[in-house]
């Protein structure tokens, strides 16, 4: 009987090279000088802070470093939320596909003048790790059955190693009968496919007759 048999998590290892920014919101649409002409930046994936993503832009918009950037972005520390200073004539598109805004706290606008968030900014696209393994059930998430075997925080700083050994250990039922591999797959809060620009990811597994 394939029910008799159980799964669990014994380790889980790799680097936290978990980007906040991508090709999904990877996006900085603005216009100069009252032009209509929309220009875009594209960042590059990786994992941003606001200083950042601020510092990025700026040096896509001006040459002198010296000079005082007509776009500044900057965290509102008494409230959690962001502010964008805008020099007369520039404007900021976050109502353009695949931005950032969402993230900054904005909702989908144009941002004319100088303004702060609406929302409390949000950096960390993924504060847990879910670990999907298609050899399993017996787990739920947001009311519907899964294929979770173990979730686990992402609360390492971008580049560290997570070295994580549940104890206690979580079984989940064994859901066939034979196989010759293991598909995992890795998501977030959000269902969203997680990236780890290509870190090497070490699973070990325990299945036991009970």
């Amino acid at each position: 009987n394939d029910n008799s048999f159980y799964v669990s998590l014994v380790s889980f290892e790799t680097s936290s090279y978990i980007p906040n920014l991508d090709d999904t919101n990877n996006k900085f649409y603005y216009s100069e000088n009252d032009s209509t002409e929309i220009k875009i930046i594209t960042l590059p994936t990786g994992a941003f802070e606001i200083k950042n993503y601020n510092d990025f832009i700026r040096e896509a918009l001006i040459k002198n470093p010296t000079d005082v950037s007509p776009i500044i972005i900057i965290p509102d520390e008494s409230t959690a939320k962001v502010k964008i200073i805008l020099e007369d004539g520039w404007k900021v598109y976050f109502n353009k596909p695949n931005t950032w805004c969402k993230q900054l706290g904005f909702n989908e606008i144009i941002v004319q003048k100088t303004m702060i968030s609406d929302n409390i900014a949000d950096i960390l696209k993924t504060q847990k790790i879910y670990i999907y393994c298609d050899i399993i059930n017996g787990s739920s998430f947001n009311g519907k059955s899964s294929n979770i075997l173990f979730s686990l925080p992402n609360s390492k700083r971008f580049g560290s190693t997570i070295s994580y050994y549940p104890n206690p250990r979580q079984e989940k039922v064994l859901n066939i009968k034979r196989f010759n591999r293991i598909q995992f797959q890795f998501k977030n809060e959000h269902e969203e496919v997680i990236n780890f620009l290509g870190a090497k990811v070490s699973i070990t597994l325990e299945i036991r007759q009970q």
